[in-house]
């Protein structure tokens, strides 16, 4: 899974000051983009709860980050390792954190290439719940079936 963080100039230190749950993102997904995936699971509560919808194989509640490292290895199994997120924005309040990012990622001759939102419940400086919101469901569903 690749990260490429294209934050606006705000969000890399210019401008008014960010939320610390903004931070603490930023912080762990460019962490990611530069292949650290421990600090990644490490921002994650140990029973973190990912809700991934729609109707294909990847669609479904993960508890834990047994689980969540499980899903992550299917998704870069199943996209040959072509599966990156690029952020887009985000934003935060004291209980949760908004991620507006581009997913691409190319299987069996098709290609994806949507708008994703991760809305994440953060506490006590750790991401412990995931939702994610597919800008087009259709185009998500169509590709991981």
């Amino acid at each position: 899974m690749q990260v490429d963080s294209q934050l606006p100039a705000q969000h890399k230190g210019g401008g008014m000051a960010l939320h610390p749950n903004a931070e603490f993102m930023q912080r762990t997904m460019a962490a990611v983009a530069s292949g650290d995936i421990p600090t990644f699971l490490a921002a994650m509560s140990d029973d973190i709860a990912w809700h991934m919808p729609g109707d294909n194989q990847l669609a479904g509640a993960y508890h834990g980050k047994d689980e969540f490292r499980r899903l992550m290895t299917k998704i870069r199994d199943l996209s040959g390792g072509t599966f990156k997120m690029a952020v887009h924005d985000i934003t935060a309040s004291d209980d949760h954190a908004v991620n507006i990012e581009r997913v691409t990622a190319s299987r069996d001759g098709r290609q994806l290439d949507i708008v994703v939102a991760l809305v994440l419940r953060i506490k006590d400086g750790k991401i412990t719940e995931v939702w994610e919101h597919f800008f087009d469901f259709k185009a998500w569903d169509d590709f991981w079936s």
